[in-house]
């Protein structure tokens, strides 16, 4: 089973400047409060906001994972206020999966997406595409970050550049 809804754009990557990260091993966490809203969906799909995308104004904490070899980006929980939920990114496949998160049944989202990183992130990982990533998840390193991912998840990390000013490169 596939869980999620297949939407076939690519998402929005994260603001470097916005982003703070934490390595462990082979793959490292990063830490972005995100805004999202039409404004920034035009600038970042300039040939039309893709169906079902616009009316967007939300905003929250994200956590992107990624391999520290490429950055590519596998898993993306986004913690955000009204619409919270997280990607399956699947890298080199022409979609990605998009997964409404249940509050009522999971709690606060930035607890869950926590627990997730310390007690799943290698199931999540393979259905994410990345099995190889799996295979060289280092619990003991990733341990030894999840603290520091926590604090600055809770902290918010604030935004140090504005997400609608133009992307460089």
């Amino acid at each position: 089973m596939n869980p999620g809804n297949e939407i076939d754009v690519d998402p929005i990557p994260p603001v470097e400047e916005n982003t703070t990260w934490f390595e462990a091993g082979p793959l490292a966490i990063g830490v972005e409060y995100r805004v999202l809203d039409d404004a920034l969906l035009l600038q970042e799909y300039p040939d039309g906001i893709p169906t079902g995308v616009s009316g967007v104004d939300d905003s929250g904490v994200s956590l992107h994972v990624v391999d520290t070899k490429e950055r590519r980006e596998y898993l993306r929980f986004d913690c955000f206020d009204e619409e919270p939920h997280y990607h399956y990114l699947l890298p080199g496949q022409p979609v990605q999966r998009w997964v409404p998160f249940d509050a009522v049944a999971n709690g606060a989202m930035l607890d869950w997406a926590l627990e997730r990183l310390r007690t799943r992130l290698p199931e999540m990982l393979v259905t994410a595409g990345g099995p190889e990533l799996s295979g060289q998840v280092d619990p003991v390193a990733l341990s030894g970050i999840l603290g520091a991912v926590e604090a600055a998840a809770r902290s918010g990390g604030g935004i140090r550049v504005d997400p609608h000013a133009p992307r460089r490169g």
